[in-house]
């Protein structure tokens, strides 16, 4: 049996990591039914709470990229996923809005530079020509998550209560932390297990694509960075595809309960079967992007243009199988997009600038993690349904299309500029 190389298995510590953390997130959405009726919410005040993850994950989404080349990945995963596991814990002995709203709000902040760290870990591990397959995987194992943590999560609910769940997975991560600082290393250079062959293919390949220029420049200041129009032009089109993705999350299970008339238990389940699909919309797109076409960006705007009727057909089918199927569709190609960004990133941007610019798109991403489980909670309090909600999801997937199409005339000009050095430096 053949050896995995140490990039993979870097890679596919860093996807278990992600699998992880989207324990820890969807946890609180499936406990949401039972803490509204224990600490008497409402819909309004659940969404809020909710929203105050995204608060405190916005803020360090945007710092997380200069962090991350700060601290380097080894030190900001291990401190990251610490430090979540201790919010999970004090999540469990949350008594009132006010303590739940303040305790989301920093684990929110604390898990805000993770993909930034993983962003900085790809763009050092993976080859150019493994990018979107790379990228994928480790975003393709965040439904994983989701339809693995609904379903342990909806069990030990079940079995031992709300509060359970938090205990269970605070601990939990403290162990994984640990293990991360014992397998992760800030670069393939330094890892004690590296060969001399893959070291050597991991730095060719990257001169060869970005040109010899980019592993020894420096990073833009933050002005410069910030006053780049094409980090604000990807940072909206991640925004678009992060929108619907934090209203399934949050919202999903609530959903099939308050819509379907699902059982908790039963909701889980449904919420978890369109993330079964979408676990491979990540790593199947990625892959495309790799093998097929020169642009990635176009991949982004068909995933766009495809969900958007989804979306919306999966609150106004009557039938519950149409209507899982739908969300299926729409997350395959969501969870698709998602991972395309990262790719994407590292296409259009200067090596030294990718952690940096992720963390802006990120950031800017994660507004939507702050409006959008509001947005949903106020619109069925206010309309008894859901369908309001979807419908602006669908909309603004469009404007996520026309963001695409931009980026896509971004990259043909770098992999322009690209070959041109290659041509100067081999002449």
């Amino acid at each position: 049996m053949k050896k995995l190389s140490l990039r993979v298995e870097i890679i596919l510590w860093l996807s278990f990591l992600m699998v992880i953390a989207y324990f820890d997130r969807v946890n609180f959405s499936i406990a949401a039914p039972v803490i509204m009726k224990e600490l008497g919410l409402g819909p309004a005040y659940l969404g809020m709470i909710m929203s105050g993850f995204g608060i405190g994950y916005m803020f360090l989404n945007y710092t997380g990229g200069f962090l991350a080349e700060r601290f380097k990945p080894r030190t900001m995963l291990t401190a990251i996923i610490f430090l979540w596991s201790v919010f999970t814990l004090l999540t469990g002995v949350a008594w009132s809005f006010a303590s739940l709203f303040i305790i989301r709000i920093v684990f929110g902040a604390a898990e805000g530079p993770m993909i930034p760290a993983f962003q900085m870990g790809i763009n050092l591990w993976a080859t150019p020509k493994e990018r979107g397959l790379a990228s994928g995987l480790w975003l393709g194992a965040l439904p994983v998550g989701v339809v693995l943590g609904n379903t342990v999560s909806a069990s030990i609910i079940t079995a031992w209560g709300w509060k359970s769940v938090f205990y269970i997975y605070g601990i939990a991560g403290v162990i994984f932390a640990y293990l991360t600082w014992l397998i992760v290393r800030d670069s393939p250079a330094q890892h004690p297990r590296i060969s001399k062959e893959e070291l050597e293919l991991i730095q060719s390949s990257i001169v060869k694509h970005d040109g010899a220029e980019s592993v020894s420049a420096a990073g833009r200041t933050v002005g410069q960075l910030l006053s780049d129009p094409w980090v604000w032009v990807i940072s909206i089109s991640y925004f678009c595809v992060a929108f619907v993705f934090w209203v399934n999350l949050n919202w999903l299970p609530t959903y099939f309960v308050k819509v379907r008339g699902s059982s908790l238990l039963a909701s889980g389940i449904f919420a978890s079967l369109p993330y079964i699909i979408a676990a491979f919309g990540a790593p199947v797109m990625g892959w495309l992007s790799d093998h097929i076409g020169k642009v990635r960006s176009y991949w982004l705007a068909i995933g766009f243009i495809i969900a958007a009727p989804f979306i919306a057909f999966a609150v106004i089918t009557p039938s519950i199988d149409i209507s899982l199927f739908c969300f299926a569709v729409s997350l395959f190609l969501i969870m698709g997009n998602i991972a395309l960004h990262y790719a994407v990133a590292m296409e259009i941007f200067n090596r030294a600038d990718v952690a940096r610019a992720t963390g802006v798109m990120l950031g800017t991403g994660s507004i939507s993690a702050v409006f959008a489980p509001s947005m949903v909670g106020f619109i069925v309090q206010s309309t008894g349904s859901f369908n309001g909600a979807y419908f602006i999801c669908a909309g603004i997937t469009f404007l996520g299309a026309l963001m695409a199409l931009a980026l896509a005339a971004r990259e043909k000009v770098r992999h322009r500029g690209a070959s041109a050095t290659l041509d100067a430096v081999t002449a």
